[in-house]
């Protein structure tokens, strides 16, 4: 999954989280307070899960074996 952001300028484009189902059905994104972006994500193998950035560094976590519509809203 890529997440890219636009400084004003020019887009930079980063790899947000890698998953080795066969597809990424529901995704939906949200800010934390300082402005880093949290996406949740539905994976047909995975579950849902959520990627997170802090500083230029993104991790992934599993937060539920069931697939679904996740809402970060």
């Amino acid at each position: 999954m890529r997440y890219a952001e636009h400084d004003g300028t020019a887009w930079a484009v980063e790899t947000a989280a890698t998953y080795s189902g066969f597809a990424l059905h529901a995704t939906s994104l949200a800010f934390a307070g300082a402005g880093q972006p949290l996406v949740a994500f539905s994976e047909n193998n995975y579950g849902t899960g959520l990627a997170s950035r802090s500083g230029t560094n993104w991790s992934t976590r599993k937060v539920s074996g069931l697939q679904g519509s996740p809402s970060l809203a």
